[in-house]
């Protein structure tokens, strides 16, 4: 079993992962395939490794091409959510 702070490392390399089946791959081992995902920039929530794999598809093809996450905080979670910087 992996620790909290490996599976949101991969959870980054997977947004860091240009390459769409590379990304699944990384998401198999961080994501479940009822997790949703959340954000500002997303008009409605998204659901499973394929919705989330095409968001971030927008990600490396949209406004912040060649950028690259970093995790620069610690984890927190509180009620099954997961929060850091």
């Amino acid at each position: 079993m992996s620790t909290l702070d490996e599976v949101i490392g991969i959870y980054l390399e997977a947004w860091n992962e240009p390459d769409h089946v590379a990304r699944l791959q990384l998401l198999d081992a961080c994501w479940s395939d009822d997790a949703t995902y959340t954000d500002p920039y997303t008009p409605t929530p998204v659901k499973g490794r394929e919705g989330l794999a095409t968001v971030i598809d927008g990600f490396h093809h949209g406004p912040f091409a060649g950028h690259r996450l970093v995790l620069t905080s610690g984890v927190n979670e509180h009620h099954s959510l997961l929060r850091y910087r």
